[in-house]
């Protein structure tokens, strides 16, 4: 019998302040907020952090906002880590020269990673979601929107693409699927 989500997430910080007792010097961390609600699960990291400063600690993670605040990041690809560095180095480089390219500041969170396509002239797009439900569409050249639509729900998960329909899913158990043109 599988709990419910709330029990779950109780479940997941129970364990999170077990481990904080425990005052273990290294600590690794596989999706260790990932049945917790966005908000509680960003507010916990940042009161763990504190707590977790003279630690050495391994997290495992998928959602961006979760490696964030980490001093290496390790991009692995097909079990090989394909890039090391800060949140801010990993972010739009220029692979020749090693330069950002572009940084982008997101008024809210962002669940998600950006996600980008082709369209049928040729076109590149990027789309990236945040917390207040707000979806934009990007230029990847220049990380300036060019397009956004709010549909007033906290979306987590990174939108998928399947041909010219946009699918992105809410924190509210809902599936959208918005017709790109």
């Amino acid at each position: 019998m599988q709990l419910p989500a709330w029990q779950q997430a109780r479940h997941q910080r129970i364990a999170i302040a077990r481990m904080l007792l425990k005052n273990a010097p290294i600590l690794v961390l596989d999706e260790a907020t990932s049945l917790i609600d966005p908000g509680t699960a960003r507010h916990l990291e940042g009161s763990m952090a504190a707590l977790l400063a003279d630690r050495t600690v391994v997290a495992i993670a998928h959602r961006l906002h979760t490696a964030h605040d980490a001093d290496r990041i390790a991009v692995v690809i097909d079990g090989r880590i394909v890039e090391i560095g800060s949140h801010d180095e990993l972010i739009a480089l220029d692979k020749a020269t090693g330069k950002v390219i572009w940084d982008r500041h997101m008024g809210n969170y962002s669940w998600s990673s950006p996600t980008l396509f082709t369209a049928a002239d040729g076109t590149q797009y990027g789309v990236v979601t945040d917390s207040e439900g707000v979806i934009h569409l990007f230029d990847p050249n220049t990380g300036l929107d060019i397009s956004t639509l709010n549909i007033g729900k906290n979306i987590e998960a990174t939108p998928a693409i399947f041909n010219d329909m946009l699918v992105v899913a809410s924190y509210d158990r809902h599936i959208y699927g918005i017709r790109i043109s």
